[in-house]
C-alpha cells in the first residue's frame, strides 16, 4: 500500500492507472460550498473494518484481481482516515440539486481556474447525478446536478443534452480543446454513462500546466462486506 503521498504523486502523473488500481471517494462530511477548499488525503482502512476489498479489471485479461486496502479518500474530517494522511488544496464542487422543470439557468457552475489554484478537482459520488464541464475563457465551468423532486438520473442528463449545450461522454473523451465534436462541453450522466441503480461514480479532475484532465471511475454499488469492482475508467473531459 503506497503511502498518501506516494499515491498523490501517481494520481497526479498517471490519474488513469490510479483509478485503475485504486478505489477513489470523496466525501464532505455535510454542505461545503463549491469553490477552494483544503481536504485530507489518505487510506480508509474500510477493507480491514468492514471486509470489504476492491477488485479491478485487468486491462490484458479482462479478469478480476482482488486488493487489501487499496481505498483513498478526500475528505475535510481527518478521522475518516486510518493512518497516515495529508493535506491537499483542492477545487470542491458541491451539489446543485434539479427538480423538474428542468432549468438550466438556474445552476450556477464553479469557474475552475486553468493557471492558478489548486491541480486537483473532487466532488462526491454521482449515483444518478450528472457532471458537466465546459472550457470559459481562462477556466473550465463545472457542475455536479443530482435529480430531485421526481426527476431521474436518465431525464436529467437528457435534459442537460437538449440544450445544445453539452454533448454525452459515451467512453473516453475524443475530442479537442475541451469540445468532443461540435464545439460543445461534456456531460457524464445515469442516460449513457452510467446506471443509476448498479453503479457509483467518482469524479476526479487533475490540472497539469494549463490543461485539465477529467476522470469518471465506475464502480459497482455493493452492499457491506460485498466488495467493489471498477468497472471502467474514462476520460470524460480535457481542454
Amino acid at each position: 500500500m503506497p503511502t498518501p503521498q506516494e499515491a498523490l504523486i501517481k494520481l497526479r502523473s498517471d490519474p488513469r492507472d490510479f483509478l485503475r488500481t485504486y478505489y477513489l471517494k470523496c466525501e464532505t462530511m455535510g454542505a461545503i460550498n463549491s469553490s477552494q477548499h483544503t481536504f485530507w488525503f489518505g487510506g480508509t482502512g474500510f477493507t480491514d473494518q468492514n471486509q470489504q476489498t476492491v477488485h479491478d479489471r485487468s486491462p490484458v485479461q479482462g479478469t478480476f484481481r482482488m486488493h487489501q486496502r487499496k481505498n483513498f479518500l478526500f475528505t475535510p474530517n481527518q478521522p475518516s482516515l486510518i493512518g497516515n494522511s495529508i493535506q491537499v488544496p483542492v477545487w470542491h464542487i458541491a451539489v446543485t440539486q434539479m427538480a423538474i422543470p428542468f432549468n438550466m439557468g438556474a445552476v450556477v457552475p464553479l469557474q475552475v481556474s486553468t493557471s492558478m489554484g489548486a491541480d486537483i478537482m473532487v466532488t462526491t459520488m454521482l449515483n444518478g447525478c450528472s457532471f458537466f464541464c465546459d472550457t470559459f475563457q481562462n477556466s473550465v465551468l463545472m457542475a455536479h446536478l443530482m435529480p430531485t423532486g421526481g426527476n431521474t438520473g436518465d431525464q436529467l442528463e437528457q435534459d442537460i443534452i437538449g440544450t445544445g449545450l453539452y454533448e454525452s461522454v459515451q467512453g473516453d473523451f475524443q475530442g479537442a480543446n475541451g469540445a468532443l465534436h461540435h464545439g460543445l462541453g461534456t456531460v457524464f450522466g445515469a442516460h449513457s454513462g452510467y446506471t443509476a441503480n448498479a453503479n457509483d461514480v467518482t469524479i476526479v479532475g487533475v490540472r497539469t500546466g494549463t490543461h485539465w484532465r477529467v476522470y469518471a471511475q465506475r464502480h459497482t454499488r455493493l452492499g457491506l462486506g460485498q466488495g467493489t469492482d471498477i468497472l471502467t475508467v474514462w476520460k470524460i473531459f480535457h481542454n
